[in-house]
Order: C-alpha cells, then structure tokens, then sequence
C-alpha cells in the first residue's frame, strides 16, 4: 500500500529523478568512494587514540590516595562533561570555533577538527567502559599482585589491565 502511494503521488517522478537516477549516481561514485576512504582513515586513527585517551582517563579515575585527588576530579569531569555534551554540538564548536579564533600552529582542517572532536566525545565514553572494567577485578589480585614485589604501576599494567580489557572487550 505504501508503496503503491509514493509511487501513484504527484511529486513521484520529480523524487526519482533527483534521487534514483543512475546517471547521477555514476557520476557521484568517486566521489563517495574518497569520502569512504577518508572515513576509513579517519576511523583507524580515532580508534587507536579514543582507546589510549579512554585507558589512560580511566587508570587515573581509579588512582588511590589523596594525593591524586585532584587528578580523579579532573577525570571524572572530563568524562561527565564530554559524555553528557551532545557529539554534534562539540563538533560544531570545535569545527567552526577553533578555526575562528586563528591561533597559530593549531590546525585548521576539518578532518583534523573533526577527529579531535570523536576523540574527546568516544574517549569519555571508553574511560568509563574500561573504568568498570578494572573495578571488577577483584582487590584481592592486586594484592596478590603487589605482595609479589610489583609497584602499582606494574600490577595496573601485568595483572588488572589485561584482566580487565578481557572483560570488557565484549
């Protein structure tokens, strides 16, 4: 039935012709193949920076000790603030704001801006995956860990991290 209305209604041929034409769409294919491309490129360095931007928030959010207080403020501000921060609206503030204020030696491209703007927003979301992640390894294994002779850094990086990237790969 529906089918039967878009095609019998008036503006049935001007639609196809703007939007079903094969002409149109041979000539628009290399054009949406570059930009399939970029998109590739984009995807595979984003990636590779939203998780060493995410583990990196996420080791600080569970840093011990009230020496590193404010680093696990900043952290948990980082992460509330850009995972409540819709994407489209930091893309445009970046896209169009930074550009606009013509600092030297920062980049202008849109690629660039755009990719800094997944960083900050799929980081944050990350951080709190990986967060949860090493929470559920039990304290008793870093105990384990540590009785052993490793520092914390080293138990974070042989013994909870491997267990927790395990877990939450998924």
């Amino acid at each position: 039935v529906m089918a039967g209305v878009v095609v019998l209604s008036p503006g049935w041929a001007r639609v196809k012709e703007q939007f079903l034409d094969p002409e149109v769409a041979k000539d628009s294919l290399p054009a949406i193949l570059d930009g399939f491309w970029l998109n590739l490129r984009v995807l595979a360095v984003c990636a590779v920076l939203i998780l060493v931007v995410g583990l990196g928030v996420a080791a600080t959010r569970t840093l011990r000790g009230p020496v590193f207080a404010p680093l696990r403020f900043l952290a948990a501000a980082y992460t509330d603030v850009f995972r409540g921060f819709p994407l489209i609206v930091l893309l445009y503030i970046i896209g169009f704001g930074v550009p606009g204020l013509r600092l030297q030696g920062v980049p202008t491209s849109p690629v660039v801006l755009g990719g800094l703007a997944l960083v900050l927003t799929y980081s944050a979301y990350v951080a709190e995956v990986f967060r949860a992640g090493i929470e559920t390894v039990h304290p008793s294994q870093r105990m384990a860990a540590r009785s052993l002779g490793l520092t914390y850094g080293q138990s974070m990086r042989r013994v909870v991290l491997p267990q927790a990237v395990r877990r939450v790969t998924p």
